[in-house]
């Protein structure tokens, strides 16, 4: 081995180094993500609490809260198990990707509806969560839907 291969060996390895350290992830990133979580999770549980779902505590559980968002979208329990199995189907990259997108768009299509919101929130709520979950969550009023149920009639006649 020459001088000039042992430099370029050093130079690639130190080339890599410089490369993988591009992709972790800074404090200020960790701290971003941390705030994006719990605003969606402070959202999620001000929507639960407001439609006076039993526990709305769970909302703040990483995991445990697929439990809230099937109850907030007025779902049965059954969904809850569909969601585990998407976690498991994680494991197969594209199945596990569509099925996630079909379930996940569908449950937060039914909370859009049950919070009286209308198409544009639930892509709202799929592209930004950490901003539509506390926005919903803070002006909901459960006791609009007189006042929504009156407009329909009022339309229909």
């Amino acid at each position: 081995m020459n001088e000039t291969e042992v430099l370029n060996q050093l130079s690639t390895s130190a080339d890599m180094w410089m490369y993988a350290d591009m992709f972790t992830p800074g404090p200020w990133t960790i701290i971003m993500q941390l705030v994006f979580f719990v605003l969606m999770w402070w959202g999620l549980w001000k929507i639960n609490q407001k439609l006076k779902e039993p526990n709305p505590w769970v909302s703040w559980v990483p995991v445990i809260n697929i439990y809230s968002y099937v109850r907030a979208s007025w779902k049965p329990n059954i969904w809850i198990l569909w969601l585990i199995l998407w976690t498991i189907s994680i494991i197969i990259p594209i199945l596990g990707l569509i099925i996630f997108l079909v379930l996940y768009f569908t449950v937060l299509n039914w909370i859009s509806k049950r919070t009286w919101n209308w198409a544009w929130t639930t892509a709202g709520l799929f592209f930004l969560p950490f901003i539509f979950l506390p926005l919903i969550g803070y002006q909901f009023n459960p006791k609009d839907e007189k006042k929504v149920e009156e407009k329909k009639e009022t339309v229909e006649l």
